[in-house]
Parts: C-alpha cells; structure tokens; sequence
C-alpha cells in the first residue's frame, strides 16, 4: 500500500529540506562566528591575497566600544563585577592595528620563505582551538592547519576575540612552516 503526502505534510517535508539544505551550506567554517570559522575565513583572505577580507576580522575600537556596552546593559551582573569586566577589557585588549594590519603581508612573505609559491594549490585542512572565559569575554587561540604540495601548514592565531560581529583577532597571527 503506498502512502500519499497531504498538501501540508509535503509543505512541511520541502520546508525541512530547504532549511537543511541552507543551514549545511552555511558551515561553522565560512563564517567568523565559531573560532574555527575565523581560522578558515583567515585563511581564505591569505589564499586569495585578499587583504580587504583579512583585515575585516581585526579588531577596532567599535569592537571595544560594543563589549563596554554590552558589559554596562548585563542585568546578570552586580556592578563590581561590570567594573571588573571593563576593567579587564580595557586593559588586557591593547591593540595594535596597524601592526595587526602589517600581518598580512608578513605571513604571505613567510610563506615565501618556507617555499610556499602558489597559494592556488593550498588546501584548508581544519581548524582547533582552546577558548577561555574571563570576566564574561571570550577568548580563543586558533590553530587553521593548511595543506600545500603534500607540506603540512599551521596559521597560529592567538588572542582572538568574540564580538558582536563575531571573532575577531587582537594579535598577530603567525605562520608556522616547520612541517
């Protein structure tokens, strides 16, 4: 006996298919908003030489500026530990951007260096990553592991911040070729 699909179940089963379909096509790893997703946006920019879509994830004083806020609006917590939070925000985020900026450039010319020629043939592997939380910011150092010709790469991304545009990096990330 074969079952037919009422207008609303077939409706419902479409419905399911394309919200699996769209949510599987927007992976953690195409986006900044897991810290595995910022090691692969971070090496997309540097596969591309894009560094317009590099330095989208530096951080910048709007990201400060948005944590202080959001830190002052927490109902959760008593005033002592919103004074505390800032206080830590302040003083442990000092950012450099033009150097984080200047990064760019310097992980390209180390790829040189380790004999990385041709970005074209580089293939992302995964990302890992160890996140902390202190004084309601989160933390994370990111690791993006790359291939290239059969070599093994690491892009070293510590200190990395979530923000309200998702992670974003607050120091230099390093290129290591010690395959």
């Amino acid at each position: 006996m074969k079952t037919q699909l009422t207008p609303h179940q077939l409706f419902a089963c479409f419905s399911l298919a394309l919200l699996l379909l769209f949510t599987g096509c927007a992976s953690e790893n195409e986006t900044n908003e897991t810290p595995q997703g910022l090691g692969k946006a971070l090496f997309d920019a540097i596969r591309n030489d894009n560094k317009a879509a590099f330095d989208e994830h530096v951080y910048v004083d709007a990201d400060r500026d948005e944590l202080l806020k959001s830190i002052k609006n927490d109902e959760r917590l008593t005033d002592e530990v919103k004074s505390q939070s800032q206080q830590v925000l302040l003083n442990f985020i000092q950012v450099d951007r033009p150097e984080l900026e200047g990064s760019f450039t310097e992980i390209r010319q180390r790829a040189l260096e380790c004999g990385l020629q041709d970005w074209s043939d580089a293939e992302y592997v995964t990302s890992t990553f160890d996140q902390q939380e202190t004084q309601n910011l989160k933390l994370a150092d990111v690791k993006a592991k790359f291939r290239w010709k059969g070599l093994e790469y690491e892009l070293n991304i510590n200190r990395c911040l979530q923000t309200e545009r998702g992670w974003v990096i607050l120091s230099k990330p390093m290129l290591d070729c010690n395959q």
